[in-house]
């Protein structure tokens, strides 16, 4: 049975995916009175938290991102301890690019080991060839997320820390009231709720929500195409890789599928409410990868999958309090791995005592 939707509360979270339940897990932990409103089912795969497998990466083009990282997995591995299971694997990770004497740098200064790899000791070392012109950065504490099970140690510490989720409840309005308690005024298909303050972790669904608001972001809502390969019996499985290209690819290994792999930053703009199919032509593309990249994994008959992301113009975390309501754009599907610092910034916002 759905328990009944309060009247008030002092946070609601819209969203309940990977950023939405770290940041109500944050809250909780510290004490508020927090309610999670997700208009499907947690486990549902219309936006971009479902799946298997995320890649847990330090090497980013961005020098900011590494400590960020760092931070990050200290937070899932507590998260791990308190689920009381593995949410990370041990496997490492590679980064291919023709700019490693850039990216480097950034991982020295925070302390993350790494090793750089030609495309030569690549193949020799691992089931990934590469391109003669492209190094790879191998970095082993690098790591897959088992996303699914993620997304449930993060719903059940929200609600063993107090707070409260409410499943298949879409939010229809959103707006600011004037002054008193209760100052943002919700209305869902289970009736209506005030909060002191809200946050927004909608995923491709945020810009129509903030823009009832007044909050104005260069949102773009993009769906992309996933295709999952089986490895061939008793061969070899590569580790994470992330490779810079026109368009860059990123694989995992799904622990359900086999071969995960996908484009960054690319596919179609959307409407998240209309139907939709994978991408033929993206999916031959990561098939011609396969063939190229992954030599112990079957480039035929892939499995699909589709994600949907908000998108803002360039790759960027966009964290902001307004009056309020607190816009989460936390970086599509690179933002994953962040999920745990996302969440514990964007509730340190929810409960500053300006905001409140």
């Amino acid at each position: 049975m759905t328990a009944t939707l309060p009247a008030r509360a002092d946070v609601v979270v819209i969203g309940g995916g990977v950023v939405g339940l770290a940041t109500a897990r944050e809250l909780a932990g510290a004490g508020r009175d927090v309610v999670v409103l997700e208009q499907f089912a947690l486990d549902h795969t219309r936006g971009g938290s479902h799946g298997d497998a995320r890649v847990f990466a330090y090497v980013h083009p961005e020098p900011e991102w590494v400590p960020m990282a760092v931070e990050s997995m200290r937070l899932w591995r507590e998260l791990e301890a308190e689920a009381g299971e593995r949410l990370l694997d041990d496997s490492g990770g590679l980064y291919a690019t023709e700019r490693a004497s850039l990216l480097t740098p950034a991982l020295t200064e925070n302390g993350v080991a790494f090793e750089l790899l030609s495309a030569a000791a690549t193949a020799e070392r691992f089931p990934v060839t590469l391109p003669a012109g492209k190094q790879a950065i191998w970095t082993p504490q690098a790591a897959t997320i088992f996303a699914d099970r993620a997304l449930l140690a993060l719903a059940a510490s929200v609600r063993t820390r107090g707070g409260a989720i409410h499943e298949r409840t879409p939010v229809t309005a959103l707006r600011r009231t004037p002054g008193g308690p209760g100052r943002v005024e919700l209305e869902t298909a289970a009736g209506a709720i005030r909060a002191e303050t809200v946050v927004v972790a909608a995923g491709g669904w945020a810009g129509p929500l903030l823009a009832q608001a007044g909050v104005e972001l260069p949102l773009v809502t993009r769906r992309g195409t996933v295709a999952y390969f089986p490895f061939r019996a008793g061969e070899r499985i590569p580790p994470p890789l992330f490779e810079e290209g026109s368009p860059s690819i990123y694989s995992a290994t799904s622990p359900g599928h086999g071969l995960k792999l996908g484009e960054s930053r690319i596919g179609p703009t959307v409407d998240p409410d209309a139907p939709w199919e994978p991408d033929a032509e993206s999916a031959a593309r990561l098939a011609q990868r396969v063939r190229e990249r992954f030599p112990t994994a079957v480039p035929s008959d892939p499995h699909l999958e589709i994600g949907l992301f908000g998108n803002l113009p360039e790759p960027r975390f966009v964290l902001e309090e307004h009056d309020g309501v607190i816009a989460a754009a936390a970086c599509e599907g690179r933002g994953f791995k962040f999920a745990p610092l996302t969440g514990a910034r964007l509730a340190a916002l929810a409960t500053a005592p300006a905001v409140r």
